[in-house]
């Protein structure tokens, strides 16, 4: 299939990036200045790639101004989009819940003279920094950021406990909240290796979890587990990526970096 010409007004570095994206079955990242074309150079990259895939976009307005810019075999959505739809497909009872971290600090925390409100706000900064066993330096960052007037020791057992509390939840109610719909397909394998083509827009804000969502669902290893397979391995399965960031903001993330090529513009 014969790919359509590379728009005549693209500069050297954006006909450069597109000629790595075609020859490389690896995964890019695209650092280049806010209002420099990064949204549409990674566009004109989905037609370029002629693979079936999905643009991960911030909001909902962004897809609905990117699919009639997309061709047919990427389908532009946010990540809590594709993340509720994969819980969808676990079950026809889902119940979205806006105070599951209440609910779950209740369960665990009978008799304790902590908030609730602040269990279940750490266990959603847990979720989101994708911490499953803290250390206590974590524990102490939580305590910090979340009121917690126990010990941060305290916070060491206690975010293990409300993991497993959340997962009971959702087993026996089908309970989930926001940040669930995308600690759920990873913590339980949802959709796991189930798209090739990934392009990721504004990458720099996302956060540990919505990096570990995208790498789950292209089949790549656990960013907390490095050794789990090569870069080789990872090639032969066919999964590929391309990561938009704006230069300005923070350095690559280093669980992102294992596995990915930088091409600047």
């Amino acid at each position: 299939m014969n790919r359509r010409a590379i728009p005549s007004h693209f500069t050297p570095e954006q006909r450069a990036f597109l000629s790595s994206v075609t020859a490389t079955p690896a995964h890019i990242f695209l650092r280049a200045t806010a209002g420099a074309g990064k949204t549409t150079t990674l566009l004109e990259a989905a037609w370029h790639l002629q693979q079936h895939g999905v643009y991960f976009a911030y909001n909902k307005h962004a897809v609905s101004d990117l699919q009639p810019r997309l061709p047919r075999q990427v389908r532009a959505r946010t990540l809590h989009a594709h993340g509720l739809g994969l819980l969808n497909s676990q079950t026809s009872g889902l119940e979205l819940v806006r105070d599951k971290g209440r609910q779950v600090a209740a369960r665990v925390m009978r008799g304790s003279r902590s908030p609730l409100y602040a269990a279940a706000r750490a266990w959603d900064i847990a979720r989101e920094e994708t911490l499953v066993r803290l250390t206590l330096a974590d524990a102490e960052r939580l305590a910090a950021r979340t009121d917690w007037r126990g010990h941060p020791r305290e916070l060491q057992e206690l975010i293990p406990a409300m993991h497993e509390a959340g997962d009971l939840l959702w087993q026996s109610e089908r309970s989930a909240d926001y940040t669930d719909m995308l600690w759920l397909p990873v913590r339980h394998a949802y959709g796991h290796h189930s798209v090739r083509l990934a392009l990721v827009d504004e990458a720099q804000d996302l956060t540990p979890l919505r990096q570990q969502f995208v790498q789950h669902l292209l089949g790549l290893p656990d960013s907390t587990n490095p050794g789990q397979h090569s870069k080789n391995t990872n090639a032969e399965r066919g999964a590929s990526s391309v990561w938009a960031f704006d230069h300005s903001s923070a350095r690559v993330p280093a669980k992102l970096k294992m596995w990915r090529r930088t091409s600047s513009s």
